[in-house]
């Protein structure tokens, strides 16, 4: 399955534990599990004014540094590097076989999917830092696109 490179930010302006940029697996099961959160949100919120986003544990996102090879593939599918990719786009989709090498990785806690009733983005914090990284939000939208791009057909069903 391909994966998603996204922008990330930090609590701290000055520092962000080099979790540059994050990456997650675009499976279907992601655009499935995010719509149904959204979903969950925006049925809690029309019975609690208050709720404005639910948290859930999840270690699906990847934080690392920028690397070369990482920065040249970003050139080759987008015709510019990855910050300058990721500033107009805030997300890039990488190939099926990407995986970031195990150096890259910067290991984190506290790592959370962050859901409103219209997006999603992932927070976490590197380890033996009091620094706090957020991905990029993805909205509804781009859920919807995914999920219709994934879908399955079911056995039985024609279509029109």
């Amino acid at each position: 399955m391909p994966k998603l490179l996204l922008y990330v930010y930090s609590s701290n302006p000055d520092a962000n534990a080099n979790c540059d940029v994050a990456v997650v697996d675009l499976s279907p099961a992601l655009a499935r599990i995010g719509l149904t959160r959204m979903d969950r949100v925006r049925t809690l919120r029309a019975e609690e004014a208050d709720l404005c986003a639910m948290h859930y544990r999840d270690f699906s996102t990847t934080y690392c540094s920028v690397y070369d090879a990482l920065d040249e593939m970003v050139e080759r599918l987008t015709g510019t590097d990855v910050f300058g990719a990721l500033d107009t786009r805030e997300c890039v989709i990488l190939p099926e076989n990407f995986a970031v090498p195990e150096e890259h990785v910067r290991r984190t806690e506290d790592n959370a999917m962050v859901v409103t009733d219209t997006e999603l983005y992932w927070k976490a914090m590197p380890r033996h830092t009091s620094v706090v990284v957020s991905t990029s939000r993805l909205s509804r939208i781009q859920f919807e696109a995914w999920a219709q791009a994934h879908a399955v057909p079911v056995p039985g069903e024609q279509h029109r």
